[in-house]
């Protein structure tokens, strides 16, 4: 597999970005020993080791074709879910933890099922700043992007 990584990766900004096969989500997708094994796993294992079972491989920038083991690190599945990028499908605020409320824009993140309350806000935009912070507030280096 190690030709066919290297063979199958570009620079591109900062991250090594897999140039083979993907994933329907965009992850990378390698075949290891005739089985089929995500690239940014791959990329962890020759760089670090083997994955604790039950861990995740987190994509720092967010860039799921990345297998640059600079942004990578281990996660649980809770940390991983934490540190999405970018809002649901059907958030029509295009903002994660931002939703319409009457004439404004409530700003609500879940926390190990607790919804946090961080007000209601004239425009979008203000909301989305707020939301961004409550998240780095809660979610330390988990925050993700909104």
């Amino acid at each position: 597999m190690e030709d066919y990584f290297l063979s199958h990766t570009a620079w591109e900004k900062g991250c090594l970005i897999w140039t083979g096969g993907k994933t329907g989500n965009g992850y990378g997708l390698g075949s290891v020993e005739g089985k089929k094994k995500l690239a940014h796993r791959y990329a962890w294992e020759r760089a670090k080791g083997p994955i604790p079972k039950g861990a995740f491989i987190d994509h720092i920038c967010h860039t799921r074709a990345c297998v640059n083991v600079e942004h990578l690190r281990l996660t649980t599945n809770q940390q991983n879910t934490w540190n999405r990028s970018g809002a649901t499908p059907d958030n029509v605020s295009g903002f994660r933890n931002v939703a319409r409320h009457g004439r404004g824009w409530r700003v609500v993140v879940t926390k190990d099922g607790v919804p946090h309350r961080f007000g209601t806000y004239p425009t979008v935009e203000e909301a989305a700043v707020v939301a961004e912070q409550a998240r780095k507030d809660l979610f330390g280096d988990y925050a993700g992007r909104g």
